[in-house]
C-alpha cells in the first residue's frame, strides 16, 4: 500500500478510470467533431422555433396508447 498513487491536493487515493480496465480502447473524439454533415436539417433550421410548434399532446398519444 506503500506505492498507492494519491492525489496531491487531497490525499486520498486515485480512483480508477475507464483507460485503467481498458488501457486499449479505441479514441472515439473523431465522433465528437460537428460536421455540417451531421445536421441533416441545414444550418437554417430553427430548432426551438420547430419544437414550439410540437403538440405535446400527440406526441404522447402516440407513444402512450
Amino acid at each position: 500500500m506503500a506505492n498507492e498513487s494519491k492525489c496531491p491536493f487531497t490525499g486520498a487515493t486515485r480512483t480508477h478510470m475507464n483507460r485503467d480496465w481498458w488501457p486499449n480502447q479505441l479514441n472515439l473524439q473523431v465522433l465528437h467533431r460537428h460536421s455540417t454533415l451531421a445536421n441533416p436539417m441545414g444550418e437554417a433550421f430553427d430548432y426551438a422555433k420547430e419544437f414550439e410548434s410540437l403538440d405535446l399532446d400527440a406526441v404522447i398519444r402516440t407513444f402512450m396508447p
